[in-house]
């Protein structure tokens, strides 16, 4: 699967995705943080969507 093909399934934004991957995000919080988790990068709950 394509970043963006996932970043559009998952409803993120495809620069976004490739920043986490990178590295350059750390998936702290956020949109980032459910970006990591979902990949698999990192352990954690998934944040709310709406906020």
């Amino acid at each position: 699967m394509t970043v963006r093909g996932w970043a559009q399934e998952h409803g993120f934004s495809e620069r976004l995705v490739h920043e986490v991957i990178s590295g350059r995000k750390k998936g702290r919080w956020g949109q980032a943080h459910n970006i990591a988790v979902l990949l698999g990068l990192k352990e954690g709950v998934l944040n709310d969507r709406a906020g």
